[in-house]
């Protein structure tokens, strides 16, 4: 419905209402994607920060997802090394992974095998 703002704010009173939940990296990095769509520079200054932070944080259960996310957001701003660099991380660190891969490494990979002429 577009309706970012009261997306946020849902969003928002969630994050506060459930400390130390298993599940407040996935509604924060919700949160954070929101804050990059939005068009208000400090909002996407916020949600960059919020996403990277998710992305290297090793106790994330949700690192995998926040690593796309990022990825697909410097891909999307001409940010390719940046890209190339977080998804070979993910790729990298889930090599070993025999019990549930994540689901994002074959995308990944897909993207990782282009060539940017």
């Amino acid at each position: 419905q577009d309706k970012k703002d009261e997306a946020l704010l849902v969003l928002d009173k969630m994050i506060a209402d459930m400390p130390g939940s298993p599940v407040i990296a996935l509604y924060e990095m919700e949160r954070s994607l929101l804050q990059l769509d939005v068009d208000d520079a400090k909002l996407n200054e916020i949600g960059l920060e919020t996403l990277q932070k998710l992305a290297q944080d090793k106790d994330n259960m949700y690192r995998d997802s926040a690593q796309y996310y990022l990825g697909r957001y410097y891909w999307s701003n001409n940010q390719i090394a940046d890209a190339r660099a977080i998804w070979q991380q993910l790729v990298d660190e889930q090599r070993d992974e025999k019990m549930s891969p994540s689901p994002w490494v074959q995308q990944v990979q897909q993207q990782l095998a282009l060539t940017i002429v």
